[in-house]
């Protein structure tokens, strides 16, 4: 007889993280199950306790402030992000990404908090190059953390930080005044629920003189965490695009992204896909802006 757990539907996030802090490690959140079913192809078995968020509404809600931040509820599944007007409108670079993430039948089940908390999902890299923001609930308060601080403490305090709650994602508005460009790369395999190779995104701030005012640069692989290329990043900050320049940023990529090798890709060739990946963007904007200003 297969192992049926038990299901909790709270209706606040207070009552939720109660029911996870008296269960712990024997309990899971779920929102939309896919890492549930990933890690039972894995041969991992569900927990007794499954703590559903679906019933929280404020996990369900998309919202915009003019002058700060576009807030996107951990429980909207990906699909929804595909076609909600405030992200069309405010930060269509996630569509372009996660348009490449599974298949649709994945992304109408699969949330954003959800791609979050498996720590190796698609969409976090594109999120750590926009900057993004996470809110979550201690067991205490509110609290509110950069993307990146907050993967470090799920990795590096994972007992104790194991009943948080993610509650929105806050996207930063883009700066005005400036040529926004974003760029979106995934390599692998095609298969409905399963990792890349390799994907990175980069967001960059241009002026008109090609000087590049903000840079943020992550990239993330099979088998690997997600991670902003931040040595590369304060290379690029404040340096006129050139091909120089870009040259230069080649050779760090290569000697700070330390990716491990998998059954599909060696850490090599990661490496090497990730500077040529970048590289090739670089140089094609450099083109496009000189043609533009030519």
């Amino acid at each position: 007889m297969s192992h049926v757990p038990q299901i909790w539907l709270p209706v606040t996030i207070e009552e939720a993280w109660k029911i996870k802090n008296t269960f712990r490690n024997n309990s899971a959140y779920i929102a939309g199950g896919t890492i549930l079913r990933l890690q039972e192809e894995k041969g991992i078995s569900k927990p007794d306790h499954l703590i559903s968020l679906r019933e929280i509404p404020s996990l369900q809600e998309v919202s915009h402030s003019q002058n700060d931040f576009l807030s996107i509820g951990s429980n909207v599944t990906l699909s929804y992000l595909l076609k909600h007007p405030f992200i069309q409108k405010y930060q269509n670079s996630l569509i372009s990404a996660v348009k490449e993430i599974a298949a649709p039948g994945i992304r109408n089940q699969a949330t954003i908090g959800g791609n979050i908390g498996y720590q190796y999902g698609d969409l976090i890299h594109v999120l750590l190059s926009l900057n993004a923001q996470i809110l979550w609930y201690d067991g205490v308060s509110e609290q509110t953390s950069l993307l990146h601080e907050f993967l470090e403490l799920m990795i590096n305090q994972a007992e104790t930080f194991s009943n948080a709650i993610i509650i929105n994602i806050l996207i930063p508005n883009r700066a005005a005044d400036y040529d926004h460009t974003f760029y979106f790369e995934k390599i692998g395999r095609r298969e409905a629920f399963t990792p890349s190779i390799i994907s990175i995104s980069c967001y960059l701030e241009l002026q008109k003189g090609f000087k590049i005012d903000e840079c943020r640069i992550a990239v993330s692989s099979s088998q690997h965490f997600p991670e902003r290329l931040l040595r590369t990043e304060r290379l690029m900050k404040g340096k006129t695009l050139t091909k120089e320049e870009i040259n230069e940023m080649y050779k760090v990529i290569l000697l700070e992204y330390n990716p491990v090798d998998d059954p599909f890709a060696s850490a090599e060739y990661k490496k090497r896909m990730a500077a040529n990946l970048l590289a090739s963007f670089l140089v094609e904007k450099l083109l496009e802006r000189s043609e533009i200003h030519s």
